[in-house]
């Protein structure tokens, strides 16, 4: 799953950040790295030399291994911890998100009707606006599951002593 949203992310980073309409030479590199290091690369391992040299097919697969590497080398620092901190990651943001995602779409609907002095349905605003704001919820689902997973630093402490009974 989380493989899965990391491909996902760095599907959205060159929708973003390297337009197709765009030449190479005016895509938002700086932006892309900045935003790879925020979630889920090691600052300093992409350069912009280098991923200036790729075209955008190419930099989608520069990118995925980079991932693979990273998320390797991770797995090899944290073991078989790992399996239990995505599935504790991805349950708490999803309940989480939902929750917030409930909350808006009821606020959405006590408004919604407002939209009909203006001249437009209700139902297809709110049809419109609650499935852009679901999608809103995924993508920080996918964001903050990803930056959790490859970011979060683990220490352990030593359970505390029982006492020793006197006698």
């Amino acid at each position: 799953i989380v493989a899965g949203m990391v491909r996902d992310l760095i599907d959205f980073m060159l929708d973003t950040y390297c337009l197709l309409d765009q030449i190479p030479e005016d895509w938002d590199i700086p932006g892309l790295i900045d935003y790879g290091e925020n979630h889920f690369l090691t600052p300093g391992r992409l350069k912009e030399e280098e991923l200036r040299r790729l075209d955008r097919d190419e930099l989608r697969q520069f990118l995925y291994e980079q991932v693979e590497v990273e998320y390797q080398a991770r797995e090899a620092e944290m073991g078989e911890v790992i399996r239990d901190l995505e599935r504790m990651v991805l349950l708490r943001t999803v309940d989480s998100k939902w929750m917030d995602h409930i909350d808006a779409m009821e606020m959405l609907r006590q408004g919604i009707h407002l939209r009909g002095y203006g001249q437009i349905d209700p139902l297809t605003a709110y049809q419109q606006e609650g499935y852009e704001m679901f999608e809103s919820m995924v993508h920080s689902i996918r964001e903050e599951v990803t930056m959790y997973v490859f970011k979060a630093q683990l220490s352990y402490e030593a359970p505390p002593e029982t006492p020793q009974p006197l006698f």
